[in-house]
This record gives structure tokens, sequence and C-alpha cells, in this order.
């Protein structure tokens, strides 16, 4: 990364077909920097911005490949979307899926992964002893400006 670029997460989309989501969302105002490239033998990737500046990705995988565990401490449990401008970020993502959208209303705009803990509060407390921050009750930004959720999730899933 160069000057100008901070650190974060990349909330993946699922898409069946890649150029035609992709396609959708540009004409609903994305833009991509990286377009359907090879990813490993499992599939292809896309990077791109919303209109209202949160980054995502699209992955179509060769077999109906995503997330595989799920709701389980260590797992991704939920992937939000803050917004500034809810009823624009949900019309965004609903016009290029389909499907409905619920954003969360929050300053910076992004999509944040959501990761299942034991203890939440627990966890908070590592993470602060490890050099993160606490930003709100179960979101930690990490030390190189990253912002992350947790969530208490039981073993055996929620």
């Amino acid at each position: 990364m160069g000057p100008g670029y901070g650190s974060g997460w990349t909330v993946y989309l699922a898409a069946k077909d890649l150029a035609r989501v992709q396609r959708r969302a540009e004409e609903h105002g994305a833009r991509f920097t990286v377009s359907g490239v090879p990813a490993g033998v499992n599939g292809r990737l896309s990077l791109g911005v919303d209109p209202q500046g949160a980054a995502f990705g699209l992955w179509e995988g060769h077999h109906d490949e995503g997330v595989v565990l799920v709701d389980e401490p260590g797992a991704l449990v939920d992937a939000e979307l803050h917004s500034s401008d809810t009823a624009a970020q949900e019309a965004f993502y609903q016009g290029v899926f389909d499907a409905p959208c619920a954003a969360e209303p929050h300053p910076v705009t992004r999509w944040v992964p959501v990761f299942g803990v034991l203890d939440r509060t627990a966890f908070e407390d590592r993470a602060r002893a490890a050099g993160g921050r606490v930003l709100a009750s179960g979101l930690i930004g990490d030390p190189w400006g990253a912002v992350f959720g947790v969530r208490t999730a039981v073993a055996s899933g929620t």
C-alpha cells in the first residue's frame, strides 16, 4: 500500500456471475480498482468502492464456496454496513443485488466484519492490552487503524 492508504478489512460479497454483478454495481455508481482477477484455484474477485465510499469485494467461487465456519468464537458472525447516509447505502446494494440491505447509522461509511468471541468484555480488555482501541461496545480499532466488530458466540454456534 502507498501513502494515503490505511489499514482495513475487506468484506467480500458473493456473486454467481462476477461480470454481471460488477456491471450492475458500476451502473449504480461503484468504482472498481481490481476487476475479475483469479483468486487461487477457487475463483475470481473484484475490489471496488460504492458511491458513498465503502470499500467492498466481489467474489465468484467455482464451487459456490464462501464462509465455511460461522457463528463460533474466532469465526465471522456478521458483516455490518456502517453509513452516514443509510438510505443511499441501502438503495445502492438493493439495486445491485435485488435483495434487502440494512445499513447502520454511523459517521464513517464502511463495511465492518464481526467475529465471534467467547467473552466480549475480556476480548476488549485483551485488545486494549495489545495496543488496540475500543471505539464502542463490540467495535475494535487495531493498532494500525483497521476496524472490526466482536460479538459473543457460543462454541457450538449461535
